[in-house]
């Protein structure tokens, strides 16, 4: 991301670190919520345009988020979402990839929580390690045009009752994103940790 983009996802982390250090949050929820909305936002061009629309409030933004999710996510999922569709994007796409951004941290943070982040890291990064040496299976992982059920199947097929279940989550998510599959997942390894304090 450039820009404002840049200053956006920063601010919009902070929301992100707010809600997670609130009482009896569920990390692994507030992850899922986010990236289902992501993947709503990503897959509209008009959603995305008018949520990313620099002449409208960002709190008309807001309220957009909340038409078309209240009582569908969590209320931390919402209030993060409404944080994200409040900032100001050097392009429209940037917003879903930082709504993605958010909901990965918020995985890892339930793993980091539940006292594994380090084994899905480890898990993770060794997984596309061997996907990223097989030139088959990472053209199979990778290929835009192959289902998206059949790439999720033969992914987790590698994985069941080998992995975390933060790791299968993520792998899952990197298979049907719209990158290759090892970029998504050493993007995922880069994101910035917090320190878990509950």
């Amino acid at each position: 991301m450039r820009g404002p983009s840049q200053i956006a996802l920063k601010n919009a982390r902070e929301s992100l670190n707010s809600v997670l250090d609130g009482p009896s949050v569920d990390a692994a929820r507030l992850g899922e919520d986010l990236l289902a909305v992501s993947s709503v936002v990503r897959g509209s061009g008009v959603l995305r345009r008018n949520l990313a629309d620099p002449t409208r409030e960002g709190r008309d933004r807001g309220k957009l988020i909340d038409r078309l999710f209240a009582g569908r996510i969590g209320d931390s999922a919402l209030e993060v979402a409404r944080a994200v569709a409040a900032q100001r994007w050097t392009v429209d796409a940037d917003l879903p990839a930082a709504m993605t951004a958010l909901g990965v941290e918020s995985v890892l943070a339930h793993a980091q929580q539940a006292g594994r982040l380090r084994t899905v890291e480890d898990e993770l990064f060794r997984f596309e390690r061997i996907v990223a040496g097989q030139d088959e299976l990472l053209a199979a992982m990778s290929d835009p045009k192959a289902p998206a059920s059949a790439k999720t199947a033969l992914m987790q097929k590698l994985l069941f009752d080998k992995a975390a279940p933060e790791t299968v989550r993520l792998a899952t998510l990197a298979v049907t994103s719209f990158g290759r599959f090892d970029s998504e997942i050493r993007d995922y390894l880069q994101l910035p940790r917090r320190a878990w304090t509950k």
